[in-house]
């Protein structure tokens, strides 16, 4: 409870440092982004490419879809993007294409493909490049507010994680008062062979905690291999795997792997699924994912979310 609180406290902080700061901002912006690199963005972008769903989603979640011009095949939500053209998918991008779109902004990812291989080729073709980074819920309306100062578009920014963080405390209020026995046991699982699951220091365990539950594998750090012993050993109460289109094999797997047959998860019937983009994206619609967890670790208090 004290965790979740500190979180809560922390959120409303960040909000209300956003709301000082919603002013007009004439360019050139300067910004530091996911990377830790120092980027001048000269111009209000007008011509923006995506290259990851989470910022496509962003963009148009902040009623910028038309400065997009390009996307990735990934980026399937919302149905308008699918629409836009098409860049290459998040590994590999077609920069090729991307310079023939002639874009004044990227919106790249910080994760290790996008950092190492291909940011540095877009920035020697003179093109600006800015990398988004979020470990946590606190990162992901952090890139809210980074963006929305790029484009010029603060107070749509500031509105958007102003309505997400009334979701967010809407959750965890209602779990506030739960004792730690009354928080069910979860393990998350990605895939299972090998047995990939999450760990502290991902927004995955944050929803975990957020929504009222604890994350068995939440004393290791970050996206972890875990064995089969260990996962039977620590028991959980309620497994979760996610699902693409409404199939998940590692749930799947999960519940019909006979070595896991005495866990309580199974003999309680407790394995679910929750769609990957509501979890696995980090962007607006992260809200979604928590409350659908919610709803699953505690059917009983949410039943009018």
């Amino acid at each position: 409870m004290r965790s979740i609180k500190k979180f809560c406290l922390t959120l409303s902080v960040a909000i209300l440092i956003t709301a000082i700061t919603v002013v007009s901002l004439a360019a050139p912006v300067t910004i530091i982004d996911g990377l830790g690199r120092v980027v001048t963005i000269e111009a209000r972008p007008e011509r923006i490419i995506s290259l990851a769903p989470s910022n496509t989603e962003i963009l148009f979640a902040l009623g910028l879809e038309d400065r997009v011009v390009g996307v990735t095949y990934l980026c399937d939500y919302p149905l308008a993007a699918l629409a836009k053209e098409k860049v290459g998918g998040f590994f590999p991008p077609d920069i090729e294409r991307i310079i023939v779109l002639n874009p004044d902004l990227i919106l790249a990812d910080a994760d290790y493909i996008h950092a190492h291989k291909f940011i540095s080729a877009l920035e020697v073709k003179g093109l600006t490049v800015v990398a988004l980074k979020a470990e946590d819920l606190l990162g992901i309306l952090y890139n809210i507010v980074l963006v929305g100062r790029i484009a010029g578009v603060e107070r749509e920014a500031f509105t958007l994680v102003a309505q997400m963080h009334r979701r967010i405390e809407a959750v965890t209020e209602r779990v506030a008062h739960l004792t730690e026995e009354e928080r069910p046991n979860v393990f998350w699982i990605t895939w299972a062979d090998p047995i990939w699951t999450s760990g502290s220091g991902t927004f995955i365990h944050q929803l975990i905690l957020a929504a009222g539950g604890r994350n068995i594998f939440g004393n290791l750090d970050g996206w972890i291999m875990v064995t089969l012993e260990a996962l039977i050993e620590r028991d959980p109460t309620v497994i979760i795997g996610v699902a693409y289109h409404g199939v998940s094999m590692p749930a799947k797997w999960a519940a019909t792997e006979p070595r896991l047959a005495d866990i309580t998860a199974r003999i309680l019937g407790r394995v679910y699924i929750v769609e990957a983009s509501l979890v696995e994206r980090p962007g607006p619609r992260i809200v979604y994912g928590l409350e659908a967890i919610a709803r699953l670790l505690h059917p009983e208090l949410f039943v009018r979310l």
